[in-house]
């Protein structure tokens, strides 16, 4: 695999995590959305929900699971 095929990851920074996190939260985004928007995978989406709402942060459990 070329360097240039290789995939991405990682590249956005915890608060763009974050932020797209709460617009799926608040109902601003759906989650396809926010993750098409701020170029995030869909799956890291919901396991930082998931992650904080074990945390004891006010997060909604609403589509924890994956399902849309």
């Amino acid at each position: 695999m070329d360097s240039l095929e290789k995939k991405r990851k990682g590249q956005w920074t915890k608060n763009q995590l974050r932020v797209a996190t709460d617009a799926v939260k608040n109902k601003t985004m759906s989650q396809r959305m926010s993750a098409d928007h701020f170029s995030i995978p869909r799956r890291t989406l919901r396991s930082d929900k998931k992650l904080r709402a074990e945390e004891g942060e006010d997060i909604d459990n609403e589509n924890v699971s994956g399902e849309e």
